[in-house]
């Protein structure tokens, strides 16, 4: 239905309508005002074409028409426009816009990923792997068990569940490979037995227990071999040993230590028995033997001298004529062997075997500081004859050293290979310029010396 009109004037002639169940006037009409006893039903409002700017409003009774400043002021503003927004975040920072409109931007930060959708947004955590922090499940036992999985962290208690004092734990048996590398720690054993084919030391300290119970073998250190190689199982070697016990001491420079030894047993602080590095034995106590006790080598040393004047010879051997003539003026250009008229005139004959280990010599220069050098040689004397005697070196002094005329010299050289000799033989001491620039006299004492082997 479109508008209704009246074309009557209401000014002049005001209307109403009655209800028709008791003459009650239901609408009345009049120019400034139309009375409605009872309820308005609109059923069609058309859209606002020319004060849109106008609301109706109830004042009492009366149906009036305010405009949309008066109806804000009339409820009183209370949905007035945001004035400010604020963010508090866990951290208790803040994010705040003062603006008409609050446009925030939601972030995600270290695993943490943001998605809006509408007026959804969504905030996930990513997934934690080994270059992204992130959520992570914890793995079960199983899984842990299994150890397979990348993507799940384990606890200790699963760590424990699985591997630990569990049935998972399969027990291997001897290892037969691999090291126990530096820093490993120690090894308790308990009672078990340690086993190894060889073992590479740098120290090795053995400490026991205290011992309250004695017992009819009791030892600390307890070396258990059985032997079973016969006589010619010796794969072609010249010579074969055994030692149960066998110290190999290389002695490169020992001079930081007092004493240096192969062994060196103590009861309580006091040395009972020792072996130093030259085999040197000391004890405190008896030694007893059924078979009775043997003495070390015994050494041996015998000492000579004299002089040599007018030599200019760097190729001639000098020696003596006979023992203690002090002028050495017996000589030989070649001494690999010396006549028969010349055997008393060695130094010393040994009494039984030995071998030569050292010769000392203290000389002087005289008109020229030509050096030299002693040698000891070696002869086997004949029961008879006139045959000629044969010389082996078996040591030499080495240079002494001489430089200076008004000086006197000393010089100690050791022997250690190809100075044995034998029971009888005759040992003879020679010298001999290492260089002549002029006539020298050589003044001289000489000590060889060594053990009976």
């Amino acid at each position: 239905m479109g508008k209704l009109k009246l074309k009557d004037n209401l000014t002049e002639n005001p209307r109403s309508i009655l209800d028709e169940n008791d003459d009650r006037t239901a609408l009345s009409l009049s120019k400034e005002t139309v009375r409605i006893d009872g309820s308005l039903e609109i059923t069609q409002i058309p859209a606002g074409e020319h004060n849109t700017n106008q609301f109706l409003v109830l004042d009492g009774d009366t149906v009036k028409t305010r405009t949309g400043a008066e109806v804000l002021s009339d409820i009183g503003d209370e949905g007035g426009d945001v004035t400010q927004v604020t963010f508090v975040a866990d951290d208790l920072g803040s994010a705040t816009d003062t603006g008409g409109s609050a446009d925030f931007l939601i972030s995600g930060g270290e695993g943490i990923d943001t998605t809006a959708s509408g007026v959804t947004v969504t905030i996930s955590g990513e997934n934690a792997s080994t270059t992204n922090k992130g959520i992570v499940e914890l793995a079960t036992t199983a899984e842990t068990t299994t150890g397979t999985d990348t993507a799940r962290a384990v606890t200790p208690d699963g760590l424990k569940d699985g591997y630990e004092g569990s049935a998972n734990v399969v027990t291997t048996g001897a290892l037969d490979s691999g090291s126990i590398t530096n820093g490993f720690g120690n090894i308790n054993n308990g009672t078990s037995t340690l086993s190894t084919g060889a073992a590479t030391l740098d120290h090795c300290t053995v400490a026991g227990d205290t011992l309250v119970d004695s017992d009819s073998d009791d030892n600390l250190l307890l070396l258990r071999q059985t032997l079973n190689s016969p006589s010619g199982d010796n794969a072609g070697m010249a010579v074969e040993q055994y030692a149960m016990i066998k110290s190999i001491l290389t002695d490169t420079d020992s001079a930081g230590w007092d004493s240096v030894y192969h062994m060196n047993l103590v009861t309580g602080a006091a040395s009972k028995f020792s072996v130093d590095k030259d085999g040197n034995v000391t004890t405190a106590g008896t030694i007893t033997s059924s078979a009775g006790v043997s003495q070390g080598p015994n050494t041996w040393a015998h000492s000579c001298g004299g002089y040599k004047n007018n030599n200019s010879s760097s190729t001639i051997y000098y020696f003596q004529y006979y023992p203690n003539r002090y002028f050495w003026g017996n000589s030989e250009s070649s001494p690999t062997s010396v006549s028969y008229t010349d055997a008393y005139a060695a130094e010393w004959q040994s009494p039984a075997a030995g071998k030569l280990t050292k010769i000392d010599a203290m000389v002087r220069a005289s008109g020229a500081a030509d050096d030299c050098t002693f040698y000891v040689y070696k002869a086997t004397p004949s029961a008879g004859g006139n045959s000629s005697l044969s010389l082996t070196l078996i040591g030499d002094s080495g240079s002494c050293g001489i430089d200076s005329t008004t000086e006197t010299f000393y010089k100690s050289a050791a022997i250690s290979s190809s100075n044995t000799f034998s029971a009888g033989d005759l040992l003879f001491v020679m010298f001999k310029k290492d260089s002549s620039s002029a006539s020298t006299t050589h003044t001289f004492t000489i000590t060889i010396s060594g053990e009976y082997t």
